[in-house]
């Protein structure tokens, strides 16, 4: 399955928060958060994989700003969205906390060779 475009928690993930959003189209608040979760899903991963290409730290870059940008709308709509409701709110929560990790672990390997040469400088062993 490596080559798959998109990884297949990826893909679950956009359909779950499709279905979410045209579950709940009556309701516009929950619905503008499945969709925003949703469309987030979907665009990380290829956003990722070609920012890689002009820097190095092309997804923790990617994963960081689109997190910034949940925490930006959350912050931002949080006094108008009053009824939205806890599962619609748990869709963000969850995309957050994903990103977040991802985020960490993207940049948690960028600063690996980084610690290796510290490491081989205070023991003397080669790379």
């Amino acid at each position: 399955m490596t080559g798959l475009a998109y990884p297949f928690w990826v893909l679950v993930e956009v359909t779950f928060f499709g279905v979410g959003a045209l579950v709940s189209i009556r309701r516009p608040d929950w619905h503008r958060h499945f969709q925003l979760a949703s469309f987030f899903s979907f665009i990380a991963p290829a956003t990722a994989r070609a920012l890689r290409f002009v820097i190095p730290a092309g997804p923790g870059v990617t994963y960081g700003s689109l997190l910034i940008s949940i925490l930006l709308y959350a912050g931002a709509s949080g006094l108008k969205d009053v009824r939205s409701g806890r599962v619609s709110r748990a869709a963000l929560v969850a995309l957050g906390v994903q990103f977040l990790t991802l985020l960490l672990l993207f940049f948690s390997l960028d600063a690996a060779p980084l610690w290796l040469q510290f490491a081989s400088a205070l023991t003397g062993y080669p790379l």
